[in-house]
């Protein structure tokens, strides 16, 4: 029997799709996620709460930090591949683009950071 994870199984299996629960039939396959996409899952949801708890005013960016991959992963997977690739493969692909992503921006932004320091206080550098 073929994984439902396989990338020759269709998400929605072809018959009719005008059915009541048609729109929810990807979430079958949510408990058959690999370990790392539940723990990229549950490393989101740990980061929110930490910064809902710790500073709520910060917590209405949320929305802005999330909304915008969720709109790329839309439109990029779900509206036209979601029968080719499986869902797994989509989480660990963004996943792991992910870190090395932050990664990179912290590195860049630290750079800049410093250059704009330099440009806007070089003379009140001692030297």
């Amino acid at each position: 029997m073929p994984s439902p994870l396989s990338p020759s199984r269709s998400w929605v299996e072809d018959g009719n799709e005008d059915d009541a629960g048609s729109r929810w039939r990807c979430c079958r396959y949510l408990p058959h996620l690999s370990w790392w996409s539940w723990s990229f899952i549950v490393l989101l949801k740990v980061i929110a709460a930490t910064i809902l708890f710790h500073s709520p005013a910060d917590a209405v960016l949320l929305p802005g930090f999330f909304l915008a991959p969720l709109l790329v992963l839309y439109l990029c997977y779900w509206r036209p591949l979601r029968r080719e690739i499986p869902l797994d493969l989509v989480i660990k692909a963004f996943a792991f683009g992910f870190a090395p992503g932050v990664v990179l921006v912290m590195m860049a932004e630290t750079a800049l950071a410093g250059v704009f320091f330099l440009l806007c206080f070089h003379e009140q550098i001692p030297g």
